[in-house]
């Protein structure tokens, strides 16, 4: 038991990549999730600083968001996995995809808006609450575009 939970913090599998992307969205430092990111998510990224950076606001510390029971579950021939978390009481995705042996988050701008699932981003929030809150494109859509 102890090496498997050695294996999955010992940084190799997708929730090390994920937490660090989670959290540099959550720092509102788009550039930093970038090195998490795929190359096909550098444009929802980009996105999102715009929209941040139109606001003229951070986000003041008291206002980041905890993520809570980040789990992630490898599927698609060890190459794709779905993280879960919780933020705010609220269940949360982000698709990971391997690349040269590294995890990174998968949010490619296609699909709904920056390939959030429909109901994923409150339209409502202010854009600076949008990044923690990023949800991502269904396992089915990636795997039905190769």
């Amino acid at each position: 038991m102890v090496s498997l939970l050695f294996s999955c913090s010992g940084g190799s599998g997708p929730e090390e990549s994920a937490k660090n992307y989670i959290e540099a969205l959550n720092a509102e430092d788009f550039d930093k999730a970038k090195e998490f990111a795929t190359k096909e998510s550098a444009g929802m990224l980009d996105f999102m600083k715009s929209i941040s950076s139109m606001s003229g606001e951070k986000k003041a510390d008291s206002t980041k968001q905890e993520i809570k029971d980040l789990k992630c579950v490898i599927e698609a021939g060890d190459s794709l996995a779905v993280c879960t978390f919780m933020v705010d009481g609220k269940e949360e995705k982000l698709n990971m995809k391997k690349v040269e042996d590294k995890w990174l988050a998968h949010q490619p701008k296609e699909g709904p808006p920056g390939g959030l699932d429909p109901g994923m981003m409150d339209m409502d929030a202010p854009a600076d609450s949008a990044g923690a809150e990023a949800g991502a494109v269904p396992v089915s859509e990636q795997t039905e575009s190769k």
